[in-house]
């Protein structure tokens, strides 16, 4: 990238080692766990710019927003998102996304209000990863208004 403008975009090798599919500019990698840091550094900029904060409602942002708590709904800040205090469980709802399901981002977040807590809100560190990693990021850390901005 320069001045906002795409320089280079190829890709290099193959897919998979022992294919002859090669990689393009449009290729997508899974990246695991980085996700988490590169929602946290979005989330960060927009913080840092005023367009959201850290104790916001994630319903604010995400209207459509709701695990299977209504308090836990109304309560849940992205602070308790990126610091997985929301109760869930490890692996909760990993199977709305994992292996692929079709699902939309959406209908990942729709789904998540049939997920049962592992424990109560904030009481204590559990790591469901969809809810920092996979259905969250582009809705809650790329709303319309910030979609050119990255």
């Amino acid at each position: 990238m320069k001045d906002g403008k795409v320089v280079l975009a190829k890709g290099y090798g193959v897919r998979k080692l022992g294919e002859a599919t090669p990689v393009d500019e449009n290729t997508l990698f899974g990246i695991a766990s980085n996700t988490k840091a590169f929602t946290a550094a979005a989330l960060a900029m927009l913080v840092d710019e005023g367009k959201i904060s850290w104790d916001d409602a994630v319903t604010k942002h995400l209207p459509a927003f709701q695990l299977y708590d209504p308090y836990v709904t109304r309560e849940m800040t992205i602070r308790d998102l990126l610091t997985h205090r929301s109760g869930l469980g490890l692996g909760a709802g990993d199977l709305l996304w994992w292996p692929p399901t079709g699902y939309s981002r959406e209908e990942i977040i729709r789904r998540f209000r049939y997920v049962k807590p592992a424990t109560s809100f904030r009481s204590r560190w559990l790591k469901p990863k969809v809810i920092s990693s996979s259905a969250f990021p582009e809705s809650l850390c790329f709303p319309r208004w910030a979609k050119t901005r990255f």
